[in-house]
Order: structure tokens, then sequence, then C-alpha cells
């Protein structure tokens, strides 16, 4: 999907509203099936000097096994989540984040 999405918008492309709803939805499924959904605006960054330039904050992983889907859940999967990270147990626990009105 990263790929797709740098091939549509380029590395500082298009920016227009056309364009970032051209992009998919990225859904991450983890064990025991919970779906967690990013959208556009939040893995596309616009710029705060250029409006009508933007870049990804996704990347693609390369991996030699085709098999094995590897992703860096990084700023654009946690902007909207709260994250608590158990080292012990290694897990990681997420929850919406409320935002206030």
């Amino acid at each position: 999907m990263a790929r797709e999405a740098r091939h549509l918008i380029g590395d500082l492309g298009d920016c227009s509203a056309a364009a970032l709803a051209a992009l998919p939805r990225l859904t991450f499924v983890f064990n025991g099936g919970r779906a967690y959904d990013v959208h556009p605006t939040e893995y596309v960054e616009i710029s705060p000097i250029d409006p009508s330039r933007c870049r990804l904050q996704v990347q693609a992983i390369d991996r030699d096994d085709s098999l094995v889907r590897t992703a860096i859940l990084g700023q654009s999967f946690l902007l909207d989540r709260y994250a608590l990270f158990d080292q012990a147990g290694l897990r990681v626990g997420l929850a919406p984040l409320r935002r206030q009105p």
C-alpha cells in the first residue's frame, strides 16, 4: 500500500483534495482480529509552509519473504490512540484517544 500511495502523490507531490481522496485507508489487523484504520489525512503530512506540497509518513519495508508482511507503526498510526507498552509481558495495549470538543 505504501508503494501505491507513493506512486499516487510522489515524494513531495500532488496534495490536492482529489489526490488525497484517491489514497486508500490503511487497515492493520492484529491477533484477535482487532482492526485499526489509518486514513490518508493521518498518514500524509501537508507542508505548513507550502500546503501544495506533502509527503507520505508511511514507507514500505522490502523483505525477501513475500509471505511476511511487516510494518513499523509510528506517528501516523499512534496519532489518535493511547498506547501502553508492557515490556515484561511483550504486549502493547491500544485505546482510542478521546478528543475534547
